[in-house]
């Protein structure tokens, strides 16, 4: 991690800069992933994104849900795509889905499910603008699978309505497994990848200078690429470790201050020399 500043400028730095707080969303984006997931989204396709624990799926969606907000706002109504969130692991009904899309849109939910439901249905026919679903962790949700699944396949097959879905591999895989006719309507597989030493880099970089931290070692960069295998989260992780550390020590972030911080062992410092 080497997030090398002044050891006298860190404690004066109030601000964790790699804290994974929900205000700050700097986590590293993947640029081809997110115009694939983008232009699905523009066809009006059902979309499954993929990727192990931390590798940046739900920041990819709120990034994505966040374009299209400012887009929306220079843009002529035909022309609009509304993105709704959902966080999937957040619902433990499928009643509480259907309720949770009409919240997004500021639409009164104080109606029956059928009712409820008709609304999404008939939003081609009564907005110009189109409308994107997006759920977060949908395989996670507590709601009957088969429910649940059974509503976003209705949501799927709806004209001028695009439908994404993020989740781990083997979590997402079972879910629709057991979803045929939802598995059926995927029209486009992305999947994550690890960032490269490069893109870690840029990423810890830019958070560290949004608090006035500067001067990272090569060796720390390179260490914390070898603790986070390239997931974002564990990067930022062991990069807030070293940093209260650092700040701690009053000590620069150098490679040694990164092992230390992240508990990494005699021998397995002495493997990675």
């Amino acid at each position: 991690m080497a997030i090398v500043g002044k050891s006298e400028g860190l404690a004066e730095v109030n601000v964790d800069p790699f804290a994974l707080a929900p205000a700050t969303p700097e986590i590293y984006v993947q640029p081809p992933e997110l115009a694939a997931l983008k232009q699905a989204i523009k066809d009006g396709k059902t979309a499954v994104l993929t990727g192990p624990l931390g590798i940046g799926k739900t920041a990819l969606c709120e990034e994505i849900t966040r374009e299209f907000k400012r887009e929306s706002l220079s843009s002529d109504a035909a022309k609009q795509i509304v993105p709704v969130f959902l966080k999937g692991a957040a619902y433990n009904k499928t009643d509480d889905f259907i309720r949770g899309i009409l919240t997004e849109l500021a639409l009164d939910t104080n109606r029956e499910r059928a009712e409820l439901l008709s609304i999404i249905l008939r939003w081609p026919d009564e907005h110009p603008e189109r409308l994107v679903i997006v759920v977060d962790d949908a395989s996670e949700s507590g709601a009957n699978v088969g429910e649940l699944g059974e509503l976003l396949r209705v949501i799927a097959d709806i004209p001028r309505m695009a439908l994404v879905l993020n989740g781990e591999p083997k979590g997402m895989q079972k879910f629709l497994d057991l979803n045929p006719p939802l598995r059926d309507r995927v029209q486009a597989e992305i999947k994550l990848r690890p960032m490269t030493r490069d893109e870690l880099k840029e990423m810890i970089t830019k958070r560290a200078k949004m608090h006035g931290v500067e001067d990272l070692s090569v060796d720390a960069f390179d260490e914390l690429y070898r603790l986070s295998k390239g997931a974002p989260r564990a990067a930022l992780k062991a990069a807030s470790k070293a940093f209260e550390l650092a700040r701690k020590e009053g000590k620069k972030i150098d490679k040694k201050l990164v092992r230390r911080a992240n508990h990494v062992s005699f021998w397995a410092r002495l493997l990675r020399r």
